[in-house]
């Protein structure tokens, strides 16, 4: 009952590691599970296929593995098939149009560039070869030097890969290294050697023992004396290049195997633990002793999985559940009303749920106030001299004036009035943008129901355009509204006042003209003009008042801007988001078209029940085992 248990566990195993390799759900737990590693024609292959009896793996020159094969065996007394994950409605008996599929779906993953990738092919081999259910894991052979079009650093990646697999510490390693090499350079041997705890979880296979030069031999590497292991070594004789050219069968290269561990003078006194089915049952024993091992582990990885992945599922169900429209209705309300809240929340502030990684839209809002707004509406608005000049002179015409006109304080102070219409445009735009990445980074929410996603971000942009053209429209009233009067009454305007500087700087002045004796004659009009004493005395007043104004001016839009942005845009939006958007989608739209759901989350609620039922069955044979 005991074996029975195990191998049934083992078999649970096997369908959690289908689990993890399916697309969408993702096992926290390493699972237990053997990978086979070693360098370029090492020999991995004919181990492998010497399990079954069968050739059933891709051979060739340079780096023929190029993805992880995840190849479960189970034991089928009566029939030999197999099924590939990518194509489970397939079943396989051609063992060569196994070898070709293996080749198509690793080119269809990495091209036909000889790249490597790290995503795994899933294939479960049901055979009466099979001694006990098995899983292994092929990974691609070392390399030192790339070959023909393989990619330069394809050494690295293949390494980085068999680190990847070798660390997990419920990995058992299966070192596959042939005999005449020294193990002692063996890039694989080093590798393992990192791994934690060094040399613990690593069985060593030696290959090639028949091809070794006469007079030597791997005795003391198999009695484990030279670069021992815990878990020791065991010897392969597996076919040759010119024995798989010939086809020659498996269970003869097995029947040749043990006759040669028999008759061998140095390996005679350990033929019983050599060989390709004593690996077999070795690996079998010793996957399920490691099973064992990790059962606290697993056990407990896989307990906490459980609970979330039941939180997920519940979650998938409550958002799929409504049949009726009433039920939708409902569903979408609450759907909409949260929306909002969190709108609203990051708009006006929240304690609860301050976020403590970003500044919310909000805080931006209030920061842009103080420091891009207030820096665009602070210009320095000061009349040019020359300019004044002009507009005295042209409102009097030929008579000789005696005092400031009144006129040329309107004219120029109209102009300069008029320059904040660009800043206050440029002021909305600025708060309109952090209003549209709030509706979009609210809306993530709503991202199961694409339709409703789509929906409440076009009204509310819809509606966030709107308000940001109204707002741009009742400043730049405003701004008409300071052109049509001037309240020269203002406690804070000054007509006695002293001017700061002067400004003889005229924009006419910087133009380039070709005509140098209109220049000339303009400068010498210019030079009379501002040297006339009458005229100074009146532009110097003139520019006092001006800039005592003007101050009034700025003053009073640096207030206000901040406070229509606010009424007209930001909190009209706020508004629309939490009173009206709801009443508009129930009226307006249909309501099982928009509160579909999108086809990923009905596939993950489909892995989850999958994977759910294979964790309780694995902790139930667990907690039996």
């Amino acid at each position: 009952m005991e074996n029975e248990g195990m191998q049934q566990l083992i078999y649970t195993m096997n369908k959690l590691q289908d689990a993890v390799s399916a697309a969408g759900v993702e096992l926290e737990v390493d699972l237990p599970q053997i990978a086979v590693v070693g360098e370029q024609s090492a020999g991995k292959s004919s181990v492998l296929e010497n399990f079954i009896g069968k050739e059933f793996l891709p051979r060739g020159t340079g780096v023929v593995t190029r993805r992880p094969l995840v190849i479960h065996l189970f034991y089928s007394p009566d029939k030999e098939y197999a099924i590939f994950n990518h194509q489970p409605n397939k079943t396989f008996t051609d063992f060569k149009e196994i070898q070709q599929e293996i080749i198509v779906e690793t080119d269809r993953e990495t091209g036909k560039t000889k790249n490597v990738s790290a995503k795994p092919i899933t294939l479960r081999i049901y055979s009466p070869n099979v001694l006990q259910d098995l899983t292994v894991v092929d990974l691609p052979g070392l390399t030192k030097v790339p070959v023909g079009d393989q990619p330069k650093d394809i050494a690295v990646q293949i390494q980085n890969m068999v680190k990847e697999f070798i660390s997990q510490p419920n990995c058992l390693i299966l070192v596959v290294t042939p005999a005449t090499q020294d193990i002692a350079n063996s890039d694989v041997y080093k590798i393992q050697k990192d791994t934690k705890p060094a040399g613990e979880r690593t069985i060593g296979v030696l290959t090639k023992l028949d091809l070794m030069d006469k007079g030597t031999d791997a005795r003391e590497i198999l009695e484990n004396k030279i670069f021992p292991l815990k878990r020791g070594y065991i010897g392969i004789v597996s076919r040759s290049q010119k024995d798989v050219e010939t086809n020659k069968d498996i269970k003869k290269a097995l029947q040749d195997e043990y006759m040669f561990f028999k008759k061998h003078p140095s390996y005679k006194h350990l033929a019983h633990q050599m060989g390709t089915k004593y690996l077999q049952e070795t690996l079998n024993k010793q996957l399920k002793a490691h099973i064992q091992e990790c059962f606290p582990s697993v056990w407990s990885t896989l307990q906490h999985q459980l609970i979330n992945m039941k939180r997920e599922y519940e979650k998938l169900e409550n958002i799929i559940g409504e049949a009726d429209d009433a039920g939708k209705i409902k569903c979408m309300t609450s759907i909409v009303y949260e929306f909002a809240n969190e709108f609203k929340k990051r708009l006006v502030g929240q304690t609860e749920t301050a976020n403590h990684r970003n500044v919310d839209e909000g805080a931006l809002i209030n920061d842009a106030f103080y420091n891009e707004v207030t820096e665009l509406l602070s210009m320095e608005l000061v009349p040019c001299d020359k300019d004044l000049v002009f507009v005295i002179k042209n409102i009097h015409a030929y008579r000789t004036p005696l005092f400031t006109p009144g006129l040329a304080f309107d004219a120029v102070t109209t102009r300069l009035i008029e320059k904040y219409k660009v800043p206050i445009v440029t002021a909305v735009d600025i708060i309109t943008n952090i209003m549209a990445n709030l509706i979009d980074n609210c809306a993530v929410e709503l991202k199961h129901y694409p339709k409703l996603h789509d929906e409440v971000i076009f009204r509310l942009n819809t509606h966030l355009q709107k308000q940001q053209e109204v707002t741009k429209e009742k400043l730049q009233s405003h701004i008409d509204s300071e052109m049509s009067f001037f309240n020269l009454r203002h406690p804070d305007f000054n007509r006695n006042g002293t001017r700061s500087k002067p400004n003889t700087k005229s924009a006419k002045s910087e133009q380039k003209v070709d005509n140098k004796v209109d220049i000339t004659n303009r400068a010498d009009k210019e030079s009379l003009l501002l040297n006339d004493p009458n005229i100074q005395s009146q532009v110097d007043q003139l520019v006092a008042m001006i800039e005592s104004y003007m101050k009034v001016v700025a003053k009073t839009i640096q207030d206000l801007v901040p406070k229509y942005i606010m009424l007209f845009l930001v909190k009209n939006t706020m508004t629309y988001a939490t009173k009206e958007l709801t009443g508009e989608l129930v009226a307006d739209c249909a309501i099982k078209t928009l509160m579909s759901i999108r086809d990923e989350d009905v596939k993950r609620r489909e892995e989850l029940s999958i994977a759910i039922d294979t964790i309780k069955t694995a902790l139930e044979i667990i907690g039996k085992v």
